[in-house]
């Protein structure tokens, strides 16, 4: 019963948080278009908006012109949002509505949680509601007797996607809380997983370089690239397997219990006990930086182990 008020006050501060970035994109638009109107290009860009084959780059290319011809810098227009926001009383109240929530509702209960208190808290990256989201979404971490299968369930296992008029093997909400927001945040805030990151992008620009449009000396491909993001889908995919990894065995541990298997496929071929980048307990800042440079040690050591064998 706690555990399902504490699912509906995440779900309550997600509306409002998502009422409010819509708020705030309209306000935002608005801006721009008072700015605009003022502009010797108004035209042209009304007349790119109306057209449904005009390229959409161009459009905001046009748009950005106008703006520094009409003397807004990034700062500037940054400033002119901020007071275009104080102004509007509904976005300040949803604002508003939304620190309570967080502050009152979920971090209290947040706090009470092991999982949360001695291991998502240390995370950089990974919020009080992004932590509320995730643990919602996972429930009891028994259902998961593998870490694979919460892999699975967050679609970064084998090579999974959507099939059109197919039902998906994984939950696409999970996937884009999970890709589409913590894995952008631990890139954006420099997460202790970034180091995972880092080394698949290594590694794949050597032995892929097509998936990151280079060619194979490193130079940027001319040709026309379908997938421009592959790469860097690839190796947030990567990272975010790595922190689900850790994530599952932490759960256990938060619950009094030895996970039901270890973390690594240690009996397959090229797969290895890394030590945890972010274990579960109390350890302080320090101690997580000589964790991150334990593991890019010991991926160095494979490394050069392999070149030897070879």
């Amino acid at each position: 019963m706690e555990f399902e008020k504490f699912r509906q006050n995440t779900r309550n501060v997600k509306r409002i948080q998502n009422t409010r970035i819509a708020i705030g994109n309209g306000i935002f638009g608005t801006t721009v278009e008072a700015l605009l109107k003022e502009s010797p290009h108004l035209k042209q860009i009304s007349a790119m908006r109306r057209d449904k084959k005009a390229d959409r780059k161009k459009t905001a290319g046009l748009i950005k012109k106008a703006l520094v011809e009409l003397g807004m810098t990034p700062e500037t227009l940054t400033e002119a949002f901020e007071e275009a926001k104080k102004e509007d009383l509904f976005h300040m109240e949803l604002s508003k509505m939304e620190r309570i929530g967080l502050k009152d509702f979920l971090k209290p209960d947040l706090e009470r949680m092991p999982i949360y208190k001695n291991f998502l808290s240390r995370i950089k990256g990974l919020g009080a509601l992004t932590s509320a989201e995730l643990l919602t979404i996972v429930g009891d971490i028994t259902r998961f007797n593998m870490p694979s299968k919460l892999c699975e369930y967050f679609g970064v296992g084998d090579i999974q996607k959507l099939v059109h008029n197919q039902e998906a093997n994984f939950n696409p909400k999970s996937r884009a809380l999970l890709l589409g927001v913590i894995g952008d945040n631990f890139l954006k805030q420099n997460s202790q997983y970034r180091v995972i990151y880092d080394q698949r992008a290594e590694r794949t620009k050597k032995l892929h370089p097509e998936i990151w449009h280079l060619n194979p000396d490193g130079t940027k491909a001319t040709c026309r690239n379908m997938h421009p993001k592959h790469g860097y889908l690839d190796a947030k995919r990567v990272m975010m397997k790595r922190f689900l990894i850790e994530f599952w065995a932490a759960s256990y541990q938060a619950k009094g219990m030895k996970p039901p298997t270890k973390p690594y496929a240690l009996t397959l071929p090229n797969h290895h006990a890394d030590p945890m980048i972010v274990g579960y307990g109390e350890t302080n800042h320090l101690e997580n930086e000589n964790q991150i440079n334990t593991v890019k040690r010991h991926t160095q050591h494979r490394k050069q182990k392999r070149k030897v064998t070879a």
